[in-house]
């Protein structure tokens, strides 16, 4: 004998509302390039923090501080690196400057997990230090 069970259309109406709730990556163009940004100069004893950590770095040189990106994107000569999750979401943009040298970075903007607008600087130091744990 097979039993049929229905769902409660409580459950369905929960189901469909969280379905709505997933988000996806836009494809909006990438930032125009700024000025190549000097990397900071590192003198013994010095630390570096904010946006001078990223900003005038390799992808390589960043992804060793901030960790693997949650999401990557290519276009043309240009890559986006996004560094998701709590407390904040990072976006950093790599140009190619001249074309087939290494691309550096060139913007970063952040924002709060909720949509709020977030100070790239203070996002890059609160990655940092869950990346290294403290």
């Amino acid at each position: 004998m097979l039993l049929r069970v229905a769902a409660p259309p409580v459950l369905l109406a929960v189901l469909l509302a969280l379905a709505g709730c997933a988000t996806t990556a836009t494809e909006a163009p990438l930032p125009a390039p700024g000025k190549p940004p000097r990397p900071a100069a590192a003198r013994p004893g010095d630390t570096v923090s904010g946006v001078a950590l990223v900003l005038g770095r390799t992808i390589d040189e960043v992804t060793e501080k901030l960790g693997t990106p949650s999401f990557e994107r290519r276009e043309g000569g240009a890559r986006h690196l996004q560094f998701g999750g709590p407390p904040c979401v990072l976006d950093v943009y790599f140009y190619e400057d001249p074309p087939g040298t290494p691309a550096t970075a060139r913007h970063a903007e952040a924002r709060f997990v909720d949509g709020r607008d977030a100070e790239a600087g203070a996002c890059v130091d609160a990655r940092r230090r869950a990346r290294i744990g403290y």
